[in-house]
């Protein structure tokens, strides 16, 4: 049980610190982050809203509000989508790629400071494969984006949804030059 709660406090303290870095420094939560680092990991800087709440894990209403601020700032836009015009699209701007890769950095500085100083390569290869085993067990395999939790109740194991998980996404070198 000492991995988990290290974990979970790790987690913990690691979120607040990086958390207030970001929003101290740049203005933006993590989840404003999040968002801007998944739009710069598509090609062109854009993602389906629904495929965004996904792979950040928040409710439809969630990520509407997130969205909204950031159209409000000018780090993204919304636009229709070329092949379903019942889907809406956030899509990238040049402001927003500019504030990501400059935030980009700052984070990454802190994640190396924070989290990766403290465990040798060797070391932080096994956590990385732990962490790929627990997201695999725990991800639907018709949808790797939609998380999904085991339940134990009279009737055995059974498989559901969530609509919020807490998760920090962490930028690699590639993503934000």
């Amino acid at each position: 049980m000492g991995a988990w709660r290290g974990f979970l406090r790790s987690h913990s303290l690691l979120t607040a610190a990086m958390s207030a870095t970001l929003e101290r420094e740049f203005e933006l939560t993590l989840s404003e982050y999040e968002v801007l680092l998944h739009l710069a990991e598509h090609p062109e800087g854009r993602m389906a809203m629904t495929e965004l709440a996904n792979g950040i894990v928040l409710t439809p209403s969630g990520i509407t509000r997130l969205i909204d601020r950031l159209v409000a700032r000018g780090y993204i836009v919304r636009a229709a989508c070329p092949t379903d015009a019942r889907r809406q699209h956030a899509v990238l701007t040049a402001t927003g790629r500019s504030v990501f890769t400059v935030a980009g950095r700052a984070h990454l500085a802190d994640i190396r400071e924070r989290f990766l100083a403290h465990a040798s390569a060797e070391e932080q290869l096994v956590m990385g494969r732990v962490w790929e085993r627990v997201i695999e067990a725990e991800t639907s395999p018709n949808e790797p984006d939609q998380p999904m939790v085991r339940s134990v109740g009279q009737y055995g194991r059974r498989r559901e949804r969530l609509s919020s998980l807490p998760m920090t996404v962490l930028p690699t070198d590639s993503t934000i030059s």
